[in-house]
């Protein structure tokens, strides 16, 4: 049976983790954020004229160029970086709308004597993914937001460390236990942004380094590996790089699935893994890797989240006709003012949010239940 699923009208999802469970809240992980962005610009760079018959190729580059700009903001200096905004628990125990909200905001910078190669590598590697999304239509714009990457990138090489252990906060909710991954996946990104070749044998120096060799886990804020290998795959078409791709998708097509066949990685925020596993893969199979094995993969995970599952039911909000009505985020709850929000209006769960959060992808199935 399910367990109850507090927030979410629809299918049960399963209890938030507390990562999970800050996706409704206003605190600015600069961590996850970076690589969120690093992710979607490449999702343009790669399938551009999906995004374009779609009709979101515009909405892509503006989304991209907002996130981005914050990134810029918060790179003060050559080597000083602001990884986080706002303090998790405070942030976490305040239940209203984000533009009432009157709790401390505390910023954490990262520098040579904070070092955080993580958060300034991911970084780097949005700033240079976005360069050349941006490229073509704000040249200027692309140009400074390389300018950035590539500082950012030098302080992360020179100045090494976990962002974590420099911002205690980021711990409790985003905690990292490495950085080679970010460094090599960034100088991937800044070769392919500038062409200077430096990088690339800088990223390929740090694969071939790297302490553990085996499969990653998965594709994540956390993990950029799988990321890289597809990424040096297609910048080298090394052998090293596709065999060890290949390994990464041969893994994830034998993960346990859900009874939909859903790929259930973890309880908690199984969507994203699965859509996660999905990119990577249909990217290998772009790069000519098992073509019609991994893109089969890829197309039913994507599929089993838009509503192709045993319930018929979307778990990206507002798309399709079934699709979840509650999702856990306080300001889709929180209803327009003169309405007080407090955890009780939060918690209720006799009504449907006030606002559509379009395009959230809530957490996903347990592994027991669709």
């Amino acid at each position: 049976m399910c367990e109850p699923c507090p927030r979410v009208i629809g299918p049960c999802h399963g209890q938030q983790d507390l990562q999970e469970s800050q996706a409704g809240d206003y605190v600015t992980f600069g961590y996850p954020m970076a690589s969120a962005l690093t992710t979607l610009a490449w999702g343009g760079l790669s399938y551009p004229a999906a995004y374009q018959a779609a009709g979101q190729a515009e909405h892509l580059r503006a989304a991209v160029r907002w996130g981005t700009d914050y990134l810029l903001k918060a790179h003060v200096g050559p080597e000083q970086f602001y990884c986080q905004v706002g303090s998790g628990a405070a942030d976490h125990d305040y239940p209203g709308r984000p533009e009432g909200m009157d709790v401390p905001r505390p910023a954490f910078s990262l520098n040579p004597s904070r070092p955080g190669s993580d958060c300034a590598g991911e970084a780097a590697a949005a700033l240079a993914a976005a360069s050349l999304l941006l490229k073509e239509t704000e040249p200027a714009h692309a140009a400074t937001l390389s300018e950035h990457a590539e500082q950012l990138f030098a302080f992360a090489d020179t100045h090494r460390g976990l962002y974590s252990d420099s911002i205690p906060d980021a711990k409790e909710f985003y905690p990292s236990d490495s950085f080679e991954d970010e460094l090599v996946w960034a100088a991937a990104w800044l070769f392919k942004a500038t062409g200077n070749q430096s990088y690339l044998e800088v990223a390929e120096e740090l694969y071939a380094g790297r302490e553990e060799q085996g499969t990653p886990w998965s594709f994540d804020w956390a993990d950029k590996t799988a990321g890289a290998q597809l990424l040096l795959l297609q910048l080298t078409g090394k052998e090293r790089y596709k065999d060890d791709l290949g390994d990464f998708c041969d893994y994830a097509l034998a993960l346990p699935r859900s009874p939909g066949g859903q790929t259930h990685l973890a309880r908690w925020g199984s969507n994203r893994y699965a859509a996660n596993f999905a990119f990577i893969c249909l990217g290998a199979a772009v790069a000519g890797l098992q073509v019609e094995k991994y893109s089969r993969y890829a197309a039913a995970q994507i599929g089993y989240l838009l509503g192709d599952n045993p319930a018929n039911f979307s778990y990206l909000v507002g798309y399709g006709g079934h699709f979840p009505r509650q999702p856990h985020h306080k300001a889709a709850a929180c209803a327009s003012p003169p309405a007080r929000c407090t955890w009780a209006t939060f918690s209720d769960t006799s009504r449907a949010n006030p606002h559509l959060l379009a395009g959230a992808l809530v957490g996903g199935p347990t592994a027991a239940a669709e």
